[in-house]
This record gives C-alpha cells, structure tokens and sequence, in this order.
C-alpha cells in the first residue's frame, strides 16, 4: 500500500540518530522512486556513520551507475576490496556485479 509506505518513510526519515538498517531502508526507497540525489545523500550519511559498511560503498557504485558518472567507481570498489567485501555473499555479489558493469 503507497499510502503506508509514505507514512513510514516519513517516520523514519525524522530519526535523528538512524541506524545502519534505517538508512538502507530509506535509500531504498528513494532508488525505487528514482530519486537518486536523495539517496546519495543517505549514502553519504551511512559512509559517515558506518564507514566500515561495505554495503554504502556498493550502494554508492550502483547510484554513479545509474546517474552515469563511473570516473569514482574503481577508487570505491579498492576500497570494498580491501574490507575484503565483509566476508558476505550479498556484497561480494553486488561487488562483481558492480565490477562487471563498469
């Protein structure tokens, strides 16, 4: 339901101190609604806050793709590579496909 999905987007975004799952959640949704400056800046927050997260670097990546400016993406997936990818499937994952799109 759109109508619900608003109402807690809303109520997330007015956390002040958001949690790693928070910040996915409303980068999310901003991607689905293709507002990709929105969720940049969310990734941004998320590198600040949990700049040991390879998930924000990978969500980084995906954004520059879609907006197309790729001339980042090698310096953010070295950075990936060396946090050896967390030693989780999901971002090693998104790590090649990030790796083979660029």
């Amino acid at each position: 339901d759109v109508v619900k999905a608003k109402e807690f987007f809303l109520a997330l975004n007015k956390q002040p101190d958001k949690s790693r799952f928070a910040l996915e959640a409303l980068i999310g949704y901003h991607r689905l609604n293709q507002q990709y400056d929105e969720a940049m800046k969310l990734v941004d927050e998320g590198l600040k806050r949990f700049p040991n997260t390879s998930l924000f670097y990978l969500l980084k990546c995906d954004l520059l793709l879609r907006k197309g400016e790729t001339k980042m993406i090698p310096d953010i997936l070295a950075v990936v590579e060396s946090k050896m990818i967390e030693y989780n499937d999901l971002y090693r994952a998104k790590f090649f496909e990030v790796s083979g799109l660029y």
